[in-house]
């Protein structure tokens, strides 16, 4: 997927969920806004812990499996 367009269209794939970190952080407060601002209403955020997350991506790696997470990464790599 590489636009929320696509992810909006296919929302079904990825059990209508997005697999979130900590409810106070900013990425999560930023994909809030997203899911709002691109009409997003199929899919659902889930807070979680960082932890959590990424053992859900995993599982789903290892399952092959469809898999939406709040995921980021620094600036400059």
């Amino acid at each position: 997927m590489d636009s929320l367009e696509g992810l909006n269209n296919y929302h079904a794939r990825f059990h209508d969920r997005i697999v979130g970190i900590e409810a106070g952080a900013g990425l999560m407060i930023n994909t809030r806004k997203a899911l709002k601002v691109y009409g997003m209403h199929d899919m659902s955020l889930l807070t979680s812990s960082t932890a959590a997350m990424q053992a859900q991506l995993q599982r789903a790696i290892e399952r092959k499996d469809w898999i939406v997470v709040t995921a980021w990464k620094p600036l400059g790599i």
